[in-house]
């Protein structure tokens, strides 16, 4: 008995977006972490619909940091990515020393945000 499999291979290599932050506040060893897009080409961003560990939430401005200071800064990006624990999730990444989060007088530093995929964005 010969039993037919039909299976469509994909051709496409996939895509992949590497995050490096170098050692600073947001990251104090450094990291390096590989997600696979989920969509379209990384798209940049001024703003996220952010809570901090605080409670403060609100559409938070977000710049990459480049330096150990966050005082010299560029602009994040926005993604789709892979998420093994959600499926696919809104990757904001930007900057060597990761992100710059300011709100009302509040500045938060993280590495890269992992976020809903219907998360805000401006």
């Amino acid at each position: 008995m010969v039993l037919e499999r039909s299976a469509a291979v994909s051709t496409e290599t996939p895509t992949f977006i590497d995050v490096f932050v170098e050692p600073c506040e947001a990251a104090q060893d450094g990291l390096v972490l590989r997600f696979m897009l989920a969509g379209p080409a990384p798209r940049s961003i001024e703003a996220v619909r952010y809570e901090d560990d605080h409670g403060r939430k609100g559409l938070w401005r977000v710049r990459g940091a480049l330096d150990p200071e966050g005082k010299s800064t560029e602009g994040a990006r926005a993604v789709l990515v892979q998420d093994s624990g959600a499926g696919t999730s809104m990757l904001i990444e930007g900057g060597t020393h990761g992100l710059v989060l300011e709100l009302d007088g509040a500045i938060v530093r993280v590495a890269y945000l992992l976020l809903a995929e219907d998360t805000e964005t401006a």
